[in-house]
C-alpha cells in the first residue's frame, strides 16, 4: 500500500492518506507519476504528481508498493506537486500583515523562514493585543499576555515552544518540516483564540 503524508486540499487536515490509483506516463526520457490520493479525514480525492527516471529506485518502489497489498511506504509530500493546490487557512479577521505572514508560510520552500514567519506572528499579534512594552522580549510578552489572561497556560506553553523554534531558525538558520507543521497547527488555533473567535461572537451578538 502507498501512502502519501500531505495536507489535504479540501480540508486542510494533514496526515497519512492512501494512494487508491496510479497513472504513468512517459515522456522525454521521465515517467509521469500521477497518484490519485484519498483523504482519510473527509474522504474526498486530490492528484499527487512527480516524474523519475524509469529506472530510479524511488519509482521502482512506488510501483511496487501499490501492487503490494501486505506492505506499505509513506512518502513525503516534498516529493509530489498537489493539486488542486491547498487553500491556507486565513480568516477575514486577521490582520493584513498576519495574512502576508501565512501565505509566505505556506508557500516558502524553507522551513526556517516558514518558522521565522510563526514567530513573527506571534509578536506581532501579541503586540496587537496591547503587550508592547519596547524593554521586554517575546518570552516577556507571553508572559504578560498569561499573566492577564489573555491566553491559557496550555496556550502560553505552545507559545514558548513556538517562540524556540522561531529563536533557533533566525540565530542558527535551521529549522525542520516536523516544526513546520506544527508551527501551522499553532498559528491556526492561536488565531482562531485571538480573532476568528471574537469576531464570530460579536458578529452573532450584533
Amino acid at each position: 500500500m502507498f501512502f502519501i503524508v500531505a495536507t489535504c486540499p479540501f480540508c486542510n487536515i494533514r496526515g497519512k492518506h492512501r494512494g487508491i490509483g496510479i497513472n504513468q506516463r512517459f515522456t522525454t526520457g521521465l515517467d509521469k507519476v500521477s497518484i490519485i490520493v484519498r483523504c482519510f479525514a473527509c474522504n474526498k480525492d486530490f492528484l499527487a504528481t512527480t516524474s523519475y527516471p524509469r529506472d530510479d529506485e524511488d519509482y521502482k518502489q512506488i510501483k511496487h508498493y501499490f501492487n503490494t497489498p501486505t506492505s506499505e511506504v509513506v512518502y513525503p509530500d516534498k516529493v509530489f506537486n498537489i493539486f488542486p493546490k491547498p487553500e491556507f487557512y486565513i480568516h477575514s479577521s486577521f490582520p493584513d500583515d498576519i495574512k502576508e505572514l501565512i501565505h509566505e508560510i505556506y508557500t516558502t520552500k524553507s522551513p526556517k523562514v516558514a518558522v521565522m514567519c510563526a514567530r513573527a506572528i506571534l509578536d506581532y499579534t501579541l503586540k496587537n493585543l496591547g503587550i508592547r512594552n519596547d524593554n521586554k522580549n517575546l518570552y516577556d510578552r507571553i508572559q504578560d499576555a498569561y499573566n492577564q489572561e489573555i491566553i491559557t497556560k496550555p496556550v502560553a506553553e505552545w507559545a514558548h515552544i513556538i517562540r524556540k523554534f522561531g529563536n533557533f531558525a533566525i540565530h542558527e538558520l535551521k529549522a525542520t518540516e516536523k516544526e513546520v507543521d506544527e508551527v501551522k497547527e499553532f498559528i491556526k488555533i492561536f488565531l482562531d483564540l485571538v480573532y476568528r473567535i471574537p469576531y464570530e461572537i460579536n458578529k452573532f451578538k450584533s
